[in-house]
């Protein structure tokens, strides 16, 4: 909710997330052209916060289901055709030490693909608990998102 007489913004959010207010009297949100008509790369996780331990997750995909049994976490993408390349996810701790690289190939464009992340590094060790970044990197566009981990 924006509140321009008060000059604040607040948003209601279900996730661990850092937020820095500022005061200022500059617009907060500007958009240059038609910023709505440009697709973005869509992606997150779940669940989130997720154990290390078995649970099977459906899936859903335009009408149709199925289940994933997994011993982490589910990450669900969506790359616009116009972005179509090849992508890659990487996985790294809060002070930026990378744990993870999953090689996505050339996915499908314009619907949802689904990785499995099993809570290990790329040694095959799993994790700590800890909240990680992941960056979804398709040709020289980035998106990233949150996971948390607990044991």
């Amino acid at each position: 909710m924006v509140d321009t007489s008060n000059h604040t913004i607040s948003v209601g959010v279900s996730h661990f997330s850092t937020f820095v207010v500022i005061q200022s009297n500059q617009p907060v949100i500007q958009v240059d052209g038609d910023a709505s008509s440009t697709p973005d790369i869509e992606v997150f996780n779940f669940p989130n916060p997720f154990n290390l331990q078995s649970k099977t997750k459906t899936l859903n995909h335009g009408g149709s289901t199925s289940d994933l049994t997994t011993d982490g976490t589910i990450i669900r993408y969506a790359i616009p055709a116009a972005m179509a390349g090849h992508a890659a996810i990487e996985i790294y701790t809060l002070v930026g030490e990378k744990v993870r690289s999953l090689n996505l190939g050339a996915p499908s464009t314009d619907t949802y693909n689904y990785v499995e992340w099993n809570g290990r590094n790329d040694a095959g060790n799993a994790v700590a608990s800890g909240v990680y970044i992941g960056m979804l990197k398709v040709g020289s566009k980035t998106k990233f998102f949150k996971m948390a981990v607990i044991k």
